[in-house]
């Protein structure tokens, strides 16, 4: 039997700068067909095309086109969590940083925002049940309420991590309502806290 050659597994490990450059250059590519064309116009012709570079490439970097558009999708989706994370840590107090949480999620992820990720997470959810490979999306939904836990456990709260829970919940159905048809976010999140007896200061995004 002839000799395969080296694995993928080894030639990542083995990769020379620049061929780590072509590889992040085409996760990059990825994230933005992602964001662009959504799930079903993230091809590896799409992703070739957008990074400059040959579609071998791809499939020499990477298993297939499954394996870049996955983690092209994580890590849309851990910048998306980080930008959450960010504008909590800048809010003043408690109250502030649970509204500039919840409401940077909403707008953010609205379909009014022209990443339009809940479309694109919606598909994602889908194609990952439908294959059964949902450890990935478990793993971003996890990190999401852990972050929305340890805002909402600093107003107070006595049970943080079901009230967390909820409100992730209610966050999405918010934006399911905005994909049919656009509404007023602030207002929606508004009435979504007062529902769950949450304190939030306002004062973000020009609304008071």
């Amino acid at each position: 039997m002839s000799d395969p050659g080296p694995t993928l597994e080894h030639r990542r490990v083995a990769l020379s700068p620049n061929q780590r450059a072509k590889r992040e250059a085409l996760i990059i590519a990825a994230i933005g067909v992602l964001r662009t064309r959504g799930l079903a116009g993230c091809t590896s012709r799409a992703i070739a095309e957008a990074s400059g570079l040959a579609k071998s490439a791809l499939h020499y970097y990477f298993r297939d086109t499954e394996e870049i558009v996955e983690l092209a999708f994580q890590r849309l989706m851990t910048q998306y969590i980080e930008r959450i994370r960010a504008a909590a840590d800048a809010a003043p107090d408690p109250n502030a940083a649970l509204w500039a949480a919840t409401s940077t999620y909403l707008h953010l992820g609205s379909t009014q925002h022209s990443d339009q990720l809940p479309m694109l997470w919606f598909e994602v959810q889908l194609a990952a049940s439908r294959c059964g490979d949902t450890v990935a999306l478990s793993r971003l939904t996890a990190q999401t309420t852990e972050m929305l836990s340890a805002i909402v456990a600093a107003t107070g709260v006595r049970a943080p991590a079901a009230t967390a829970r909820v409100l992730l919940a209610s966050l999405v159905g918010i934006l399911v309502r905005d994909a049919l048809e656009p509404i007023d976010l602030d207002e929606a999140l508004r009435e979504c806290l007062q529902v769950l007896g949450l304190t939030a200061a306002t004062d973000t995004h020009g609304t008071g």
